[in-house]
């Protein structure tokens, strides 16, 4: 009695009482931790939205920087033009430097060549009523005669257009460096031009971008209602403008009473400035949710924890209950050896009726070594039956393996035939019906140009022009069948003449992206990946309904990877082709083909209104690629 004093009244406890204690002790750390974590990282979220909205920040305000930097030197590269002096009385060079000028820039209220009075000599596009107009009450145009310098205006309301402008203007120097004019050029800020310069993505449903100058004036932005008006934060941003600053925290909306997480950067080198702003809710509900939910999941988890500790205990200490009364069941003889009692619970129970078991355990060893030798000769008839049946597993697989080549051997010799029966028609059409179609124009030319038959001169203009229009199709004839630019120029040339020929027409606009040494491969790789991308333009006229087509080519020394990628309705590729009798898909699976065929990877992903891409990639050897 004296040492069950002494042992604490916890490891007294019965089995099922102390398993459910640990387990809810471990889930309460485990909670803890999982609080700290989530505060953790809800800090870490908000630190990382602040970092990236001012990163998006300074990227967009530089790249506006650039953007203007180069319509500028586009301005200086037309008062450096060969033969363009304002003093030598020959104005032709001038308008042709402001036409060049005109055509490469962003100047949408057009380029203008003024005197030193800032009186304007010449336009582009040409106006004869803005000859001789004077431009020199503009502050702009003041600032850049006086400095002799280049400058960059804020917003202003030109008098020749009645638009609301930006401009850039920069001086014109004769031979000895005087100044004898300036050379500029207006933006008309109620265009998307600069707002499509500076439209980020992922701005979610309450992000907005403004462009402002130096006045805080909004020039563009995503939201068209604060164009040409003071920013509701221009006594923020005016002073960060003039002190080249970049500012990125919470700023209460003026319109909405909200607060918004804003990032401001100036442009380097231009007094005006980019502010990216959201709404603080819509910024950091990211991290908000994550902290939610790691506290829902800790209750969830405190409480499941309690549950299947409250379970296992009761798993746990059943069985051993269980055993225990059938021990005591089995036993009937005498105990002649005791053993040590573990404790008062059910373990110690369990040990007593377990000494009461030795006496019998030989008579148990033997039958269990009975059953063994049974159990080995049961495993070894089993092992051989396995074995017979790998071998006949091993022999069905080499035929179905030798099936697969077979096939795709089939499948070779057949594509190859056809592209050699294509290319036969198209020769056969080229050097017979082409040439005699061609001759038949010709002779009809001949006949129109003697004025023998006036009276069947209609007639035979019709003829020509039937004649005209069946030489025309028997080109597209044999462009489809083989073309010519393939064989002649090589795939991406090909590639770019069919895809600006198909969608070009009917208004999708097509990108080519192209990187790499580009060399000439082997014939059938070439046809394989034109046919290819044939097909999946097709497609795209037939089911896509794009806007936009970007065809890359990548080459490497060891690989060459051509996408194909729309913004188009998209589809579940999931679902093409899983029907059985379903037509749609094997456009797909021949596009596959063709690929496996000269040992190439082809993949699809799409996502019903998100497009599709279309990627392969195939590898190649030093000695499969010729120049």
């Amino acid at each position: 009695m004296a040492r069950e004093k002494l042992v604490p009244r916890f490891l007294r406890a019965s089995l099922q009482r102390r398993l459910v204690l640990l387990v809810v002790l471990g889930m309460v750390v485990l909670v803890v931790v999982l609080g700290v974590s989530s505060w953790l990282a809800g800090r870490e979220s908000v630190r990382r939205a602040l970092e990236e909205r001012q990163a998006t920040a300074r990227v967009s305000a530089a790249y506006l920087e650039y953007v203007l930097r180069q319509n500028l030197r586009y301005l200086e590269e037309a008062s450096f033009a060969a033969g363009v002096d304002l003093e030598d009385g020959n104005p032709e060079p001038e308008r042709q430097a402001l036409h060049q000028a005109y055509l490469r820039s962003i100047f949408s209220d057009g380029v203008y060549l003024t005197d030193a009075r800032g009186v304007v000599q010449w336009i582009e596009p040409y106006r004869r009523d803005q000859l001789g107009v004077s431009l020199a009450e503009y502050p702009h145009i003041q600032g850049a005669l006086a400095r002799s310098r280049p400058v960059v205006s804020d917003v202003f309301v030109a008098e020749r257009t009645g638009h609301a402008a930006v401009a850039i203007v920069t001086p014109v120097r004769n031979s000895l460096g005087q100044l004898v004019g300036l050379v500029g050029g207006d933006i008309d800020v109620t265009r998307p031009d600069l707002q499509d310069i500076i439209l980020p993505a992922g701005l979610g449903e309450t992000g907005y971008v403004e462009v402002v100058d130096s006045q805080g004036t909004v020039l563009a932005g995503t939201d068209p209602r604060q164009l040409l008006r003071k920013s509701d934060q221009a006594d923020r941003i005016v002073p960060l403008i003039q002190e080249r600053k970049v500012s990125v925290g919470t700023w209460p909306s003026e319109t909405s009473g909200a607060a918004e997480v804003a990032a401001f950067a100036p442009l380097p080198t231009i007094s005006w400035g980019i502010t990216i702003r959201q709404r603080e809710d819509e910024t950091l509900a990211l991290a908000r949710r994550l902290q939610e939910r790691l506290a829902v999941l800790s209750a969830f988890m405190l409480i499941v924890g309690v549950l299947v500790a409250w379970g296992t205990a009761r798993s746990v200490a059943g069985p051993v209950r269980a055993l225990t009364h059938a021990a005591r069941r089995i036993t009937s003889g005498d105990l002649t050896q005791g053993i040590p009692v573990q404790g008062e619970d059910e373990i110690g129970e369990l040990g007593r009726s377990l000494e009461a078991m030795r006496s019998r355990l030989k008579d148990s060893l033997e039958q269990v070594q009975a059953w063994n030798r049974e159990l080995e000769v049961r495993v070894a008839q089993r092992t051989e039956e396995l074995e017979r049946r790998h071998q006949e597993l091993s022999r069905l697989y080499d035929v179905l393996h030798h099936h697969e080549a077979a096939r795709r051997e089939l499948l070779a010799k057949l594509i190859a035939a056809q592209e050699a029966e294509r290319k036969r028609i198209a020769r056969e059409l080229h050097d017979e019906t082409s040439q005699s179609l061609a001759a038949l124009v010709m002779a009809l030319d001949m006949v129109l140009a003697s004025g023998d038959h006036a009276a069947g001169a209609g007639k035979l203009a019709t003829m020509k022009d039937m004649a005209v229009r069946t030489l025309d199709g028997v080109h597209q004839i044999i462009f489809d069948l083989r073309p010519s630019l393939l064989d002649d120029l090589g795939l991406l040339p090909a590639l770019r003449w069919y895809a600006e020929g198909r969608l070009t027409p009917l208004g999708t606009k097509v990108r080519f992206e192209a990187s790499g040494p580009e060399r000439r491969l082997p014939s059938e790789t070439e046809v394989a990946l034109f046919r290819v991308v044939q097909e999946a333009v097709s497609n795209i006229v037939k089911h896509a309904e794009a806007e936009n087509v970007v065809i890359s080519l990548e080459s490497t020394e060891s690989r060459l990877c051509i996408e194909v990628e729309d913004d188009g309705r998209g589809f579940d590729v999931q679902s093409v082709g899983s029907e059985p009798g379903q037509v749609r898909g094997l456009g797909l699976l021949g596009m596959q083909e063709r690929v496996e065929l000269i040992g190439g990877r082809f993949t699809v992903e799409s996502h019903p209104g998100n497009g599709t891409r279309i990627a392969i990639e195939v590898s190649l050897s030093r000695e499969a690629a010729r120049d």
